[in-house]
């Protein structure tokens, strides 16, 4: 996502569907490398619970290794 400057609230909301389609598969979902407008539209549609699904300033290799230490 670090390359997504904005995203509007029908972006978000598939983004929220998606993890909550992929958590019934118990696949993890998250986001990587989120950056302002993002985030704050991600903070609006899910109430502040946004670091559920987005790891803000963290790349990829962050959010995989955070996975696979919670995971190991």
């Amino acid at each position: 996502m670090g390359t997504v400057p904005h995203v509007d609230m029908a972006g978000v909301e598939l983004l929220v569907d998606l993890r909550a389609t992929y958590a019934r598969q118990g696949i993890d979902f998250k986001l990587a490398e989120t950056h302002g407008e993002v985030n704050a539209a991600l903070r609006r549609l899910t109430h502040g619970h946004a670091a559920d699904l987005a790891e803000t300033n963290q790349t990829v290799d962050n959010v995989v290794d955070r996975w696979r230490a919670a995971h190991a």
